[in-house]
């Protein structure tokens, strides 16, 4: 190997710490916080100004979610059986009457005449109101024909009975008196 050779190797790692040390030098200095910001290139406009449409999103808060009431009604437990019946018809997927009364803190009975054929099925649910944990109680679903219920006990007051497979369209006031 030539002298000349011999310098040139000799050179590369003072070159290579060099480089090392600039790097280093280099990612140091973009880390640490600067007091001085380095201005746009004059080819690029920067708007600074905050609109009114983002000051008024980042000022407004949220609006509340609406809050549901859950009322639970707990049936009327060992009372006694009023031996009523009280009949509803279930037809083209509308209850009628959409009313109805029974007694309130007995057992009584409905009796549902299904006159909608397959593929058409309902139930019965008494509510305290239309969220799942408001259902007091609920029959099995059925199909055409006529059926009748227990149903439980439960204080005097308002509810709702519903088919819960048409819930949009065959709900109705329960009064128990």
């Amino acid at each position: 190997m030539t002298a000349d050779r011999r310098a040139g190797i000799a050179f590369l790692p003072g070159l290579a710490l060099t480089a090392a040390l600039a790097l280093l030098s280099a990612c140091t200095a973009a880390a640490l916080p600067s007091s001085s910001v380095a201005a746009a290139p004059s080819s690029v406009a920067v708007d600074v100004t905050p609109s009114p449409a983002a000051s008024t999103l980042a000022s407004a808060s949220p609006a509340p979610l609406p809050t549901i009431d859950v009322v639970k009604v707990t049936p009327i437990p060992s009372a006694p059986d009023s031996k009523t019946v009280v009949k509803v018809v279930a037809a083209r997927v509308r209850w009628e009457p959409t009313t109805l009364v029974a007694p309130a803190g007995q057992v009584w009975h409905v009796e549902v005449d299904n006159q909608d054929g397959p593929p058409e099925h309902h139930n019965f649910v008494v509510a305290s109101g239309k969220t799942f944990p408001e259902r007091i109680y609920q029959s099995p679903n059925f199909n055409k024909g006529t059926f009748t219920f227990d149903i439980p006990a439960l204080p005097a007051g308002d509810y709702l009975f519903i088919c819960t497979v048409h819930a949009d369209v065959m709900t109705g006031m329960l009064e128990l008196r």
